[in-house]
């Protein structure tokens, strides 16, 4: 029988923070991904994600920051210059 690995702490927290995101609950949302990042700061998706619920919160410069770095992490992710 094949056993699947238990999820990566920050991909659990990614999920409930995408979860959070389309609920509405933009605070919590930014939370999650926030913890998520703690974990893992290198992860342009998850700075894009912030950014979009920072942006959606009424945070500009914070979602604004967040763009930026999802860029320093990777140039061509779409998302990021998107967000930006």
């Amino acid at each position: 029988m094949f056993h699947r690995p238990e999820p990566k702490p920050a991909v659990v927290l990614k999920d409930k923070g995408n979860k959070a995101f389309t609920d509405g609950d933009l605070p919590l949302a930014i939370l999650l991904y926030s913890e998520a990042l703690a974990l893992t700061p290198d992860d342009a998706i998850l700075c894009s994600n912030r950014s979009i619920a920072r942006l959606k919160a009424g945070d500009a410069a914070g979602a604004l920051a967040d763009a930026d770095r999802c860029i320093e992490i990777d140039p061509k992710m779409v998302k990021g210059q998107a967000r930006r």
